[in-house]
């Protein structure tokens, strides 16, 4: 009897209905879906669905008709999608993906604005262009904030909300923010470098130690850019020290209080109340008619 191997390598493997030459001829190429893809981004780089902007390494294609309803595998049934959109629809159509979650997709819906009237107000439209030219290129925010506190210092606050509205769609929590990032580090010099959004956003939260905040903008002052990692390791070590301080205090005040009142104190109270209890109950005995 000859023998047979038991390892998996040795056993039948399972062989697909469809032929190799079929498969070929119905589905695209990777490599054709990729030049797609970046004809589809110099169109609209946003996706199709949450219009979070996209690029060639996040969007993927979605078929509008999934393949498993019949739909073509070709450019007129492309769309880009994010990976998240496009994992959550499936094998859905465009409307009943649309249709399954309504209130999830009106928050990325894009908001009607009416156009700002700028009534020979030249300096504000060329703030509005510089501060487009910065969010473009995600520009360094402290510039930013500091552009967008100027105008509002020029601008009563009723005409900047309806400015802010009309021109860029930022909401009130955006703009507290930069208020505090403008605030926090208005000691940094104007040609402070680049450094990472989330650090700043990071650094101008309320349980964030003065110490930290300090010790940036001395880093920012000389040159050094900051990244969400550092300041994250910095707020720590920050707090860190902050708690062995506090520590030290309260074992200081200990240290005092045993000095101070005896190592026993709280044993001495404890006598002269119950010496107390003792005496305030012979009294109140000698007093009453019947022990006479």
């Amino acid at each position: 009897m000859p023998f047979r191997s038991f390892s998996p390598c040795a056993w039948p493997r399972r062989t697909s209905l469809r032929r190799v030459d079929d498969f070929d001829r119905d589905r695209m190429h990777w490599r054709q879906r990729k030049s797609v893809r970046r004809e589809l981004l110099a169109v609209d780089p946003h996706c199709g669905y949450c219009r979070i902007p996209l690029t060639l390494q996040t969007s993927t294609i979605d078929h509008k008709i999934p393949l498993s309803q019949g739909g073509p595998d070709d450019p007129s049934n492309f769309r880009l999608a994010c990976r998240r959109c496009n994992r959550r629809k499936g094998g859905r159509t465009v409307d009943e993906f649309l249709r399954s979650a309504p209130s999830f997709f009106s928050r990325y819906q894009p908001r009607q604005r009416q156009p700002f009237d700028y009534a020979g107000r030249l300096w504000l439209q060329e703030a509005a262009d510089e501060l487009h030219r910065l969010l473009a290129w995600h520009g360094n925010l402290l510039t930013i904030v500091r552009l967008v506190e100027d105008v509002r210092s020029r601008l009563t606050e009723d005409t900047f909300r309806e400015w802010v509205a009309a021109e860029f769609g930022w909401t009130d929590q955006t703009l507290r923010r930069w208020r505090r990032v403008a605030v926090t580090f208005a000691a940094v010099r104007d040609d402070a470098p680049h450094s990472q959004w989330r650090a700043y956003y990071q650094l101008v939260q309320t349980d964030v130690p003065s110490a930290a905040i300090a010790e940036t903008i001395a880093q920012l002052n000389a040159g050094h850019s900051i990244q969400l990692a550092g300041v994250r390791r910095l707020i720590e070590r920050h707090r860190n020290v902050a708690a062995g301080l506090n520590r030290q205090q309260e074992l200081s005040h200990d240290e005092e209080k045993r000095t101070s009142h005896g190592k026993y104190r709280w044993l001495q109270l404890f006598r002269d109340r119950r010496r107390q209890d003792k005496e305030a109950g012979q009294r109140a005995c000698a007093g009453h008619p019947r022990s006479a």
